[in-house]
């Protein structure tokens, strides 16, 4: 799990916990997740490197947003789209952030095609 974009509380990350483990998932997220800075859930490069760990972890097969929105735009610069494309996820269980049209959202969408294929 991580928070790309705005901070979330601790109740809100043990309530999603509870949902996701509910559904059968194991979670697994980093301290950062609980990080603030301003209005974002820590620093542009604190968020990428959460997420870019997220990606590089082998024991990872899914990543959930917890909170997305407008801090998520500012870490694409940010981001390793090559190591991205060369650790696809199995799952992408759910991405409620503000990336259409981005460069990850092509990335991200042929992982899907891939992996339907």
């Amino acid at each position: 799990m991580v928070t790309p974009g705005g901070p979330i509380k601790n109740q809100q990350l043990k309530e999603t916990i509870q949902k996701l483990e509910g559904l059968g998932f194991k979670t697994y997220y980093e301290d950062s997740v609980l990080s603030e800075y301003g209005y974002f859930a820590g620093s542009d490069q604190e968020r990428a490197n959460e997420l870019m760990s997220m990606f590089t972890n082998k024991s990872v097969d899914g990543i959930v947003c917890v909170r997305g929105g407008y801090g998520s735009i500012r870490i694409l610069d940010l981001l390793d789209f090559d190591m991205i494309q060369q650790n696809p996820k199995r799952r992408q269980l759910m991405w409620p952030v503000t990336w259409k049209g981005s460069r990850y959202n092509h990335v991200w969408q042929r992982q899907l095609q891939a992996q339907q294929n």
